[in-house]
């Protein structure tokens, strides 16, 4: 009965080890798909930054293009004011030149403001660029680093699948039915042993009473014995 034994925890450490190397690949692969989003959350925002120059120097050319008219329609007012000979209508023209002038200045106000918020708009987004090629090399680091680290454990993954047709033929095919069907069932999560020692009476898997008949079965070493609450394959020692 020893050799079985043997053979089983040979096959069931391949099966640990083959499960852990793959929810070690699903952990890269999360990391993988986390840098990916971060960074085109990072595109968006330098998008956002150029969104906002943008639209600031848009708003510059639309002042400038407001003052020219003003300062059009202005030169235009007073050419019409020379030709004026009444009193009453010479006050008039003057007041409509003096609202002129008072909107220029306003438009020349307003054109220094935007000025201003486009330069530091476009500012913002030409650092937020520069920092977002920063981050790009950054992450081509990170993902060349985890590739390689993915291709490791996938050829770790697949030397462990070769591996495990050869062991599982070993065991018993009684054995292995059992274990296969006890595989079969588990839950989802890392995957336990099925295979487990009785320590002080107790089964190490579910850590329930083993009954004194499979005690006293188990230290025979005669027969197969499995635990009455959890169904693991009972072994008295490990090595």
């Amino acid at each position: 009965m020893q050799d079985w034994k043997e053979k089983l925890l040979a096959l069931q450490e391949n099966d640990l080890i083959r499960d852990s190397l793959g929810r070690e690949r699903e952990a890269l692969n999360a990391q993988w798909k986390g840098l990916s989003q971060a960074f085109l959350a990072r595109q968006e925002e330098v998008a956002g930054s150029q969104r906002l120059a943008v639209s600031a120097r848009a708003k510059c050319r639309a002042l400038e293009e407001e003052g020219r008219k003003l300062a059009q329609e202005r030169q235009s007012f007073q050419v019409k004011t020379a030709e004026i000979r009444k009193n009453d209508e010479y006050q008039m023209a003057m007041a409509a030149l003096e609202r002129y002038r008072l909107q220029l200045q306003e438009n020349e106000e307003r054109q220094l403001l935007a000025l201003e918020e486009a330069e530091k708009a476009e500012e913002a987004f030409l650092q937020e660029r520069a920092r977002l090629q920063q981050e790009r090399k950054t992450l081509e680091g990170q993902k060349l680093a985890l590739g390689q680290k993915a291709r490791q454990l996938e050829e770790e993954r697949a030397r462990r699948e070769a591996e495990r047709e050869a062991l599982a033929q070993q065991v018993p095919l009684e054995i292995r039915r059992l274990y296969e069907h006890l595989l079969s069932g588990r839950q989802q999560g890392p995957l336990r042993p099925w295979a487990v020692a009785v320590a002080q009476g107790v089964c190490q898997r579910c850590h329930r009473a083993v009954t004194p008949h499979k005690l006293q079965e188990l230290a025979l070493d005669k027969a197969l014995q499995t635990c009455d609450h959890c169904g693991a394959i009972l072994l008295e020692k490990l090595s």
